[in-house]
């Protein structure tokens, strides 16, 4: 790649993994296929800039890996081991309020705010 491209390319390939993480996270049936697209995606984006060749859009991508996986519904098999696993070694995280709520029993002022005094003030 020459060198005034290696910035788009790393902002590029940061948003990918982006994207990719966040499909990931909020995917409800583990695959791969989404990260298989966008790594094609990559090696496209990088073709382009060798040989000017026109990648395919960013949103008729993901619409044919959506297409692909409501007509094959298949899970990936190592996927699909690995996030039972990880959901059980996840504590359950505390809401909003019932932090709010244990913080106000730990502190000894009744959870009011501390205010300073005006002769501590420089």
């Amino acid at each position: 790649a020459k060198t005034k491209d290696k910035g788009r390319i790393s902002r590029y390939l940061a948003n990918k993994c982006s994207i990719a993480s966040r499909i990931d996270a909020f995917s409800d049936a583990p695959n791969n296929k989404y990260g298989v697209a966008l790594a094609a995606q990559v090696e496209d984006r990088l073709n382009f800039y060798d040989t000017g060749d026109a990648p395919p859009k960013n949103i008729d991508v993901m619409l044919g890996v959506k297409t692909d996986i409501d007509e094959n519904p298949d899970v990936d098999e190592e996927m699909a081991e690995i996030v039972p696993e990880v959901m059980e070694s996840e504590p359950e995280a505390e809401s909003k309020k019932e932090r709010r709520k244990s913080s106000k029993r730990k502190s000894s002022d009744g959870g009011k705010k501390r205010r300073r005094s005006s002769s501590s003030k420089k």
